[in-house]
């Protein structure tokens, strides 16, 4: 085998990509601080939308904001471990739509907010299992 003497490895091995990691959806947001914000802005909204049906009211009225901050991290983040909250799926997009608009107004771009919100409605619709989706979630919206 040869190899080369600048670097040790064998000639023709594939090389190392230099490109730096592609930032998180949440960094790209401006990072927690940003999108708790955010959170803040549209559980305000959430609060005043007649709309909006009494599950989701209760979810937003009696959860804190960093614990709705950590759902949402977790779920525009993909991370696995939380099942869905099994919200109808007009209260669902209520929710996001008000966390989209919250984003818009804090400057973020409509791409990366509608991003943020087909990620939350799939975190906050039905669960596979029937309405309810896991107990334990309840409260973190």
């Amino acid at each position: 085998m040869v190899s080369d003497d600048r670097r040790g490895h064998p000639m023709g091995a594939p090389a190392t990509s230099s490109r730096p990691p592609q930032p998180s959806l949440v960094d790209r947001l401006g990072g927690p601080a940003a999108l708790g914000a955010a959170v803040e802005q549209a559980g305000l909204r959430a609060s005043a939308d007649p709309d909006l049906g009494p599950t989701a009211l209760e979810l937003v009225l009696s959860t804190a904001p960093g614990d709705r901050l950590d759902f949402l991290v977790e779920a525009i983040e993909h991370r696995g471990g939380r099942s869905r909250l099994g919200l109808d799926a007009g209260d669902a997009d209520r929710l996001a739509g008000h966390l989209a608009d919250a984003l818009s107004v804090l400057g973020v771009s409509p791409a990366l907010s509608g991003e943020v919100r087909t990620r939350v409605v799939a975190a906050l619709a039905d669960s596979p299992d029937g309405p309810g989706g896991d107990v334990a979630l309840r409260g973190a919206c």
